[in-house]
Order: structure tokens, then C-alpha cells, then sequence
């Protein structure tokens, strides 16, 4: 629990997990409506991550998706390949569709499979 817990003068609060893919799209999607450009390297690198955070494990969600879907997501936690879902996956879309990598065809395929 202390590692959760972020306290300042005012307050102590629990922060319920770590997100970090969750925060890294955001915060990328922030940096770019502030006027950061896409090629940023900062936000390239960001981005060749959140790829790598890309869930082709066809998870326990199968069982009650009978069509045969490739599998594709994304989860706000650092290791989770159990659980990807809608709202993470979307944010990180968001976020890859804006930023120029150096390799497009990669971030594509990540983009058109989830």
C-alpha cells in the first residue's frame, strides 16, 4: 500500500494501481493538443512503447466472442495480457494515429488490428 500512496502537505490519497500505458497515452495526446509536434522524439519514443504494450494473446474473452477474431488491445497496467479493454485500447489508438514513427507499417498494423 505505501508504494500506492502519494501524500502532500494537504492530503493523502491512494492511487488505486499504476497505469502507465493509460498515463503515456494521455500524456502524449496532451503534449500533441499543446502544440508538441508529432516527429517529437520524446513522443516517438513514447509511441514505439506503447506499441510494444500491443496484447496479441487471445485471453480469457474468447470464450464468449465465438467469431475468430485476431487478437489486439491494450491494458493500463505494465503486464496484464489477460485483460486488455475498450477504453485503454482507444485512448492508445488516439495516441498512435497522431504520432510519426519510424516504422509506419508497424504502427499501422497496431492500429487497424485492435
Amino acid at each position: 500500500m505505501k508504494k500506492l500512496q502519494h501524500e502532500t502537505e494537504q492530503s493523502v490519497r491512494i492511487e488505486p494501481c499504476l497505469s502507465p500505458v493509460w498515463d503515456t497515452a494521455i500524456v502524449n495526446i496532451c503534449l500533441l493538443e499543446s502544440g508538441v509536434p508529432g516527429n517529437h522524439p520524446a513522443l516517438k519514443r513514447s509511441t514505439e512503447w506503447l506499441m510494444t504494450k500491443e496484447i496479441r494473446f487471445r485471453g480469457d474473452w474468447q470464450y464468449k466472442n465465438p467469431a475468430k477474431v485476431e487478437p489486439s488491445g491494450w491494458v493500463f497496467e505494465f503486464e496484464n495480457k489477460w485483460n486488455p479493454d475498450v477504453d485503454d485500447t482507444a485512448m492508445v489508438l488516439l495516441a498512435l494515429r497522431r504520432v510519426a514513427t519510424d516504422d509506419r507499417q508497424k504502427r499501422t498494423s497496431a492500429s487497424s488490428a485492435a
